[in-house]
């Protein structure tokens, strides 16, 4: 039985797909040009609500409607997008990404202060309300959820954190992203080069999962959110009727998307991410 705290089960659930009797099963393994496997790369096509994950071992299956086909994306911070036309669909695919180029570093001098970037914000309804992260269908992934914030001098990232009320999802894998806003939320670039990951044990009780980068992120001024989802689970072991990876609201502004390539629409809450680092003055 679920809890009966509140869950914002119609933002933050991934609907699987329901039944159509026309359409194609795209079946593949994501390399790179070494020819190993990639993990975990976003796959979809924008605008149809249709979205999947590769496996650890660059494994993937994505059902597109015949009626909903069209050019498939392939996302990694680490490689530069991939897209598969309809011409080129098959049951069998080998897609190999290319490696992304690096942009120039960037060198900030003058006064340096620790600080915190991002906060929680102030909690929804009393600390009451509770999200719940749930992979659900094909997907195998949970939708993106995180926090938003404004920068206003050059910020080095250096910790992550996210604090959870309770874990039922074994062997739990969370990608943490960066993304820069612009456009009136219409941009959304990842900054990122290397993937974040973090793993999240079960537990019915309240922890903090903390990474450290481990690349150099300097933000420049500007709009920034910092997203996270589900990316890996044990799913022999996964029971569908327990609460998943529960978060508390805060009242503050974010954004979400459903599948991993549609753009992510303003909402105004999110999950008490904090950034920590230094700042540029």
């Amino acid at each position: 039985m679920r809890s009966p705290f509140i869950i914002l089960a119609s933002l933050l659930v991934c609907q699987a797909l329901s039944a159509q009797e026309a359409a194609d099963t795209l079946r593949g393994r994501v390399v790179n040009a070494a020819g190993a496997p990639v993990e975990y790369v976003s796959i979809g096509i924008p605008g149809q609500k249709l979205g999947t994950i590769s496996t650890r071992d660059g494994q993937f299956e994505l059902v597109v409607p015949r009626d909903k086909a069209g050019t498939v994306e392939f996302h990694h911070v680490s490689y530069e997008t991939y897209y598969l036309p309809v011409s080129d669909y098959a049951k069998n695919l080998t897609i190999a990404l290319s490696n992304q180029e690096l942009a120039p570093a960037v060198a900030h001098s003058g006064k340096v202060r620790e600080r915190y970037l991002l906060k929680r914000g102030v909690a929804f309804l009393g600390d009451q309300a509770r999200c719940a992260f749930v992979p659900s269908g094909k997907s195998d992934r949970s939708g993106e959820l995180g926090s938003a914030v404004n920068v206003k001098h050059p910020f080095r990232v250096e910790e992550i954190s996210l604090p959870t009320v309770s874990n039922s999802i074994p062997e739990c894998v969370i990608s943490f992203n960066i993304y820069r806003v612009s456009d009136h939320d219409s941009v959304f670039e990842n900054i990122l080069t290397h993937p974040i990951y973090a793993k999240v044990p079960v537990s019915p009780s309240e922890q903090v999962i903390t990474v450290h980068p481990g690349e150099d992120i300097v933000l420049e001024p500007g709009r920034y959110f910092f997203g996270l989802q589900i990316v890996d689970y044990s799913r022999s072991s996964y029971r569908e009727d327990t609460d998943g990876l529960a978060c508390r609201v805060y009242l503050q502004s974010s954004y979400f998307r459903q599948t991993p390539v549609e753009k992510p629409i303003r909402i105004p809450i999110n999950v008490g991410l904090t950034v920590k680092g230094k700042e540029y003055l």
